[in-house]
């Protein structure tokens, strides 16, 4: 065997499915509540500690915090949050404390109910709260003279400033350029991301009908004046009339508006690969011979319709779109590692048929989405075999007996070369064109970690090479995009022991 050149690659995550919102027509504003911490909570385990959740009660409506294990003084830090009508403005907010049980079902510790009235007259202002927990269920029977208090905060973001902040926001996200406003190919990059309807020939005249001051710019303020001119605009550009209430039932700021726009979960299972071409995916599972048609997620269908925008012959070219695919993945990253990206971790398990069983951690334990992504599995969940090479990830696998032939087949970057992968000429000249190419590709359902391909020594410290975020999707690979030799990458040596590697 010839030399092996490897690659593990991967597209990032970021959209699960959120909770659906009723529409409403008329709301005050969104009301969020922040558990922090627990003190001296009640014992119910053996050992005297406590498993401590806390479900979020406001109205019809509960929402509930992560598992913290083992301890009566939990750290939650934990946002939820809930929309504000004429119906729910007088309703309080009640806490309940849980202690969580593997086999049985959980014990209750304590509640506490807190009243809105306070944050609600005073909009811009956070009340903190220590507050003592109660026997409001009755459940204790008096054993329990003290039960733990709990640290909690409440703000309210009122519609007027909801609306200010998400247009803000849309166009902060959008402004790939730094010059304050949209201009005409930002907000083709938006329609493409939003999947809005709007056609390639309305683009040109919607960018002047927005434009109301005529100096070929676009600014947040006549976006949100051309939205509200019509009701029909909002949803005729984000395909809902409730876009912004279902922003800020997951975000705070402007500066999260656009992560949180694009991860309403819609393109999960409602949009078509046929709706770009050639992007159906079909893979052969190699234990049971069959193929199947590969599920991909909203945040893979945003980046090729951004590739793919019709509103230019090759748009993937732009420095533009490349700005904003780096924006996307890095808000997205940020996204979820925020501990209210937790909620969307049971519908990822639901939509993608995981198997939980592997996993070393239960869904209840993962304080962020990020966590449950790179989960680790149980000892034993994946079988090693004894060939001199073996795969490297859960993964989607293509193999070539050699570069030449990887580069005729499928890797269609223009100009790709093993020296621009590897940025190092001399490490390229170890891989002649009759080197065997491996390509292991995560998929973000798969789990994501990667080991060792062979039985080796790691050689010096891996070397990151920068670049830019487009996804690894087999559609993006077979076309003129060279994603290998752009992508941002680290390339690591291992000295194999084995001979039969050459």
């Amino acid at each position: 065997m010839g030399a092996v050149v490897s690659c593990c690659t991967s597209d990032t995550v970021r959209s699960a499915k959120r909770p659906s919102v009723v529409q409403v027509s008329a709301y005050l504003g969104v009301l969020r509540v922040r558990l922090l911490r627990g003190r001296a909570l009640l014992g119910l385990d053996p050992g005297g500690n406590s498993d401590p959740y806390v479900e979020v009660v406001y109205g019809s409506e509960k929402e509930r915090s992560s598992v913290v294990r083992n301890t009566r003084s939990p750290t939650w830090n934990y946002s939820c949050r809930f929309l504000v009508t004429p119906l729910t403005e007088e309703c309080s907010v009640t806490l309940n404390v849980f202690d969580w049980d593997r086999m049985s079902s959980d014990d209750y510790i304590g509640s506490v109910e807190v009243s809105t009235a306070q944050v609600l007259a005073k909009p811009k202002a956070t009340l903190s709260l220590t507050l003592m927990l109660t026997d409001m269920r009755g459940e204790h029977k008096g054993k329990h003279s003290r039960l733990g208090e709990v640290d909690v905060e409440l703000s309210f973001m009122p519609k007027k400033e909801m609306e200010i902040a998400f247009w803000k926001g849309l166009c902060q996200h959008f402004d790939t350029n730094g010059s304050g406003a949209i201009d005409l190919l930002e907000l083709s990059l938006m329609v493409a991301a939003l999947q809005s309807p709007i056609t390639k020939e309305e683009l040109s005249t919607l960018y002047s009908e927005i434009d109301q001051s005529k100096d070929g710019k676009v600014s947040w303020s006549e976006l949100k004046a051309w939205a509200e001119s019509s009701p029909e605009n909002l949803q005729r550009l984000t395909g809902s009339r409730d876009t912004i209430c279902k922003v800020f039932l997951a975000a705070d700021t402007a500066e999260e508006v656009g992560a949180a726009l694009l991860d309403d979960g819609r393109a999960d299972s409602k949009e078509s690969s046929a709706a770009i071409p050639g992007m159906t995916i079909m893979v052969r599972d190699r234990i049971t011979g069959k193929s199947f048609e590969e599920r991909i997620p909203s945040s893979i269908m945003v980046a090729m319709r951004l590739i793919y925008s019709p509103w230019s012959v090759r748009v993937a070219d732009t420095q533009q779109v490349k700005r904003m695919l780096a924006r996307l993945t890095e808000s997205q990253g940020r996204h979820y590692n925020d501990p209210r990206s937790k909620a969307s971790i049971p519908e990822f398990v639901k939509y993608h048929k995981l198997n939980m069983a592997e996993s070393l951690e239960p869904v209840e334990a993962f304080v962020t989405f990020n966590e449950f992504f790179y989960r680790k599995l149980k000892p034993g969940a994946r079988i090693i075999d004894e060939s001199p090479v073996v795969s490297a990830a859960d993964c989607r696998l293509s193999a070539f007996a050699t570069i030449t032939d990887a580069t005729k087949i499928w890797i269609k970057g223009q100009d790709f070369t093993v020296s621009k992968l590897l940025q190092c000429q001399e490490l390229a000249e170890l891989f002649p064109s009759g080197s065997s190419v491996l390509i292991f590709r995560l998929s973000p359902q798969d789990y994501h970690r990667f080991h060792s391909p062979v039985t080796g020594t790691l050689g010096p410290n891996p070397r990151e090479i920068p670049g830019s975020y487009f996804t690894v999707n087999p559609v993006a690979v077979r076309e003129n995009i060279d994603v290998f030799g752009e992508n941002k990458r680290v390339v690591t040596w291992i000295d194999c022991e084995d001979a039969a590697l050459g």
